[in-house]
């Protein structure tokens, strides 16, 4: 009887000092329980159950490593020698730090969406002025004083691309107008019969 329960002792010790673990300063634990992630284990000591659980230490201090030099031809076409050291270091974060830099990214992204609509209307805006100010500016250089008279034109023109008709009195100044411009005499401003267009 005194046999088992020395027995029971020794293998309780040989249990509990073989699931013992140290996590350095400069690392931090990963607790893994049949090959699933069960805890973050932070350093100092820590136990787990041999066998069942296994830890996966992580270094968390800036590593360097050494690029191998790299032979590249340069935009102008010269042969240089590129040498590089990378340098990187584990960002070692509990859940609710990764899941508050999630959220803080995606509100980032979305204020970054909405300030390239914001720009792209305002581009669009400037662009819409600066052709009305080309108009305006064309419209005073070569029809001076008849601004209203190149609308009217425009609008006329729009009508008969799409092969309306559109019924004018004729003793108004558009029919001159058009008149004038395709070389026919004005029309006497006394008449009152109509033209189709």
């Amino acid at each position: 009887m005194y046999y088992w329960i020395s027995a029971g002792i020794v293998l309780i010790l040989v249990l509990f000092l073989s699931g013992m673990t140290v996590v350095r300063p400069t690392s931090r634990g990963l607790v893994e329980r049949l090959g699933k992630y069960r805890r973050f284990a932070n350093p100092g000591f820590n136990w787990i159950i041999p066998i069942i659980d296994r830890m996966c230490r992580i270094n968390i201090t800036e590593v360097m490593v050494n690029a191998e030099p790299q032979q590249i031809i340069t935009s102008d076409k010269l042969n240089a020698s590129v040498d590089a050291q990378v340098y990187f270091k584990v960002a070692a974060v509990d859940f609710a730090t990764a899941t508050e830099t999630m959220a803080d990214g995606a509100r980032r992204a979305e204020i970054k969406k909405a300030e390239g609509i914001r720009q792209a209307k305002i581009l669009e805006s400037e662009g819409e002025a600066q052709a009305i100010k080309l108009v305006n500016e064309a419209a005073d250089k070569y029809f001076v004083g008849n601004a209203q008279l190149l609308r009217r034109l425009m609008a006329v023109e729009t009508a008969l691309s799409s092969n309306a008709k559109i019924v004018v009195p004729s003793n108004t100044e558009l029919v001159n107008d058009i008149g004038e411009m395709a070389g026919v005499m004005p029309l006497n401003r006394g008449a009152t019969t109509t033209k189709t267009l």
